[in-house]
């Protein structure tokens, strides 16, 4: 397809990445998603990362997110909430702050409950800092 031009099919791109993540081939998938971005084709982004949270492969989920956003694509706001929750309660609250700092760059807003958690979750991992960095954002707090 990338050799010959050929039009993408953008079911078959992302089901031919999520079969080489469910294969356990984590890096070949994150090739070929890096040479399709690069060829200016595209992946259910969506699809994946909530595919990938739902296999519990949260920091494949985390990395492809993160670089969907330095493509300058936005996720759905729950795709991204169910994200940095299971980061949270997988005690990977650093994982989830680096998404959730990247998301207020990009001027997109968790909801509060969200907010809270991982608060809560950095704040128990020992990562003050980070905790009243987004303390600061949750209404009434601070």
């Amino acid at each position: 397809m990338l050799d010959n031009k050929v039009r993408q099919n953008i079911n078959l791109s992302t089901d031919t990445v999520r079969i080489l993540f469910q294969t356990g081939l984590r890096d070949r998938a994150f090739e070929i998603v890096r040479c399709l971005y690069e060829n200016e084709y595209v992946v259910d982004m969506e699809g994946l990362v909530a595919f990938l949270c739902q296999c519990r492969k949260l920091l494949e989920a985390c990395k492809l997110l993160l670089f969907s956003l330095s493509k300058g694509h936005i996720l759905n706001v729950d795709t991204c909430t169910t994200l940095l929750s299971a980061l949270c309660k997988a005690s990977r609250a650093s994982e989830a702050f680096e998404i959730y700092y990247e998301l207020l760059e990009k001027g997109v807003q968790q909801p509060l409950e969200c907010v809270e958690e991982l608060g809560l979750a950095l704040e128990t991992e020992g990562r003050t800092k980070e905790a009243e960095f987004v303390k600061k954002r949750i209404p009434g707090q601070l």
